[in-house]
């Protein structure tokens, strides 16, 4: 998903069974029979090829999130599944090409192992002008 001209949330490749980017994504109903065809343009059809009864809609929603809903005969009504992006660490690039997101943090943003944060760069330099 974009917003303006950024990306704002991605579900991470197809693997034939799921999209590895959304944790909450049952394989079982996926593996029964589903299609998923590149369209072009950044569109995909998902469509059913085995059970014409199981009925799933995609919605994005006025605040921007993907939400996935099952028909469930049972209630005679749509049920939500998942939605996309559910929490901070969703976000894409939140922490920058060079960081990692921890939720469970505080502050959520760390560095990865080995890169160096620049304001320590920027430090470093100063001390070798003197």
């Amino acid at each position: 998903m974009w917003y303006n001209d950024d990306p704002l949330w991605r579900s991470g490749p197809w693997v034939g069974q799921k999209f590895i980017g959304i944790p909450g994504m049952s394989t079982n109903a996926y593996l029964r029979g589903f299609s998923l065809q590149p369209e072009g343009g950044g569109t995909i059809t998902l469509s059913a090829t085995v059970d014409p009864v199981l009925r799933f809609a995609y919605v994005l929603t006025s605040r921007g999130k993907l939400t996935e809903q099952y028909w469930d005969s049972e209630k005679g009504g749509w049920s939500f599944d998942w939605e996309a992006p559910s929490a901070e660490c969703d976000i894409y690039g939140k922490c920058g090409p060079f960081g990692s997101c921890d939720a469970q943090n505080s502050p959520i943003c760390r560095c990865l192992k080995g890169v160096i944060e620049f304001r320590m760069v920027v430090k470093w330099e100063k001390k070798m002008d003197l």
